[in-house]
């Protein structure tokens, strides 16, 4: 996990927001109820600078559950569509056990004003969740339905599944192995390798 990096300034006088910070936490037994965010800064001010990236989220666990939030979302900038929003951060969590809806872990890029120019929104983090009982760990790409020109790169590798959605565009570098299944829907892959079967 990695901290978030902080937005582009417009001069001195228009700095950019943070980035996110970074989450590490172990626990035999999370039961999450609220919210775990490493987002990205908001700009709100309409000449303001560039949004920051999301952050890391790292948790090692033995049982996770409960209906809360585990974000690591890029930042918006809510007044401009000139300036660039933040991409998603970087999600990895290690379990024995899962419960937590899939759909409450969230690394999406951030929106410029009101999500119309894809090259200022920003592009996809990643999501890898590893069940200690799976040889191989799951990779979500999830733009959340942002669109955007931003790929997010990821080294290629040997995972279960590969789920690549929502307007993510993704480059990968090296050979690809899905151990399951790869699906991508209504997003963007750039392969620099090949895809080989298990």
């Amino acid at each position: 996990g990695e901290v978030g990096s902080g937005g582009a300034a417009n001069g001195s006088s228009y700095l950019g927001s943070n980035g996110g910070g970074l989450v590490k936490l172990t626990a035999g037994t999370l039961n999450l109820l609220g919210s775990i965010l490493a987002d990205g800064g908001v700009v709100t001010n309409g000449s303001g600078g560039g949004a920051g990236s999301g952050g890391g989220v790292l948790i090692n666990t033995g049982t996770l559950s409960g209906s809360g939030t585990i974000s690591a979302r890029g930042g918006s900038v809510t007044a401009s569509t000139s300036w660039g929003s933040g991409g998603g951060g970087r999600i990895a969590i290690y379990y024995n056990t899962n419960t937590l809806p899939v759909a409450n872990i969230i690394a999406t890029g951030g929106k410029s004003k009101d999500g119309s120019n894809a090259s200022r929104n920003g592009g996809a983090g990643t999501i890898y969740l590893k069940d200690s009982a799976k040889l191989k760990g799951d990779v979500i790409i999830d733009n959340g339905g942002i669109a955007t020109t931003r790929s997010t790169a990821i080294p290629g590798g040997d995972y279960g599944l590969v789920d690549v959605k929502g307007g993510a565009k993704i480059s990968m570098t090296g050979d690809l192995t899905p151990g399951m299944d790869m699906v991508i829907s209504g997003s963007t892959l750039t392969l620099n390798g090949g895809i080989t079967s298990p």
